[in-house]
């Protein structure tokens, strides 16, 4: 299976994430489905992580391996939400990113999403 590719908006440096967001604004993500169908087992995880050169940058539901939180909402239909993140990614350019899931059958991520945000510097 091949990542849909999704390219995010364009981010100012500093700024909260997702763009424009208050305090109250969340990223959701689902419901999930598998060639069509809802996935076979619930979702243990889901990690977004982002690269650019050798920085890194991960929004995990596992709190010991983050810089930002994701939530899972409903581990059977595999929603998730990302909350405001106030220290997003750390410098300008070109990230890359992608979003896995792990369900609590499979000890392998399930890569879904790819793409790429641009940040933008400061004026």
């Amino acid at each position: 299976m091949t990542a849909q590719t999704i390219e995010l908006p364009n981010h100012k440096l500093g700024d909260r994430w997702p763009a424009g967001a208050d305090e109250t604004t969340v990223l959701k993500i689902g419901p999930i489905l598998i060639n069509g169908e809802a996935p076979p087992n619930s979702l243990f995880r889901v990690e977004m992580r982002f690269k650019q050169d050798a920085s890194r940058y991960i929004i995990d539901s596992d709190p010991t391996q983050r810089d930002a939180p994701l939530n899972i909402t409903n581990a059977a239909t595999w929603e998730a939400e990302i909350p405001v993140t106030q220290n997003f990614l750390p410098s300008a350019g070109r990230w890359e990113w992608d979003l896995a899931f792990y369900d609590t059958v499979n000890a392998s991520p399930l890569t879904l999403f790819a793409g790429t945000q641009t940040v933008l510097s400061q004026i």
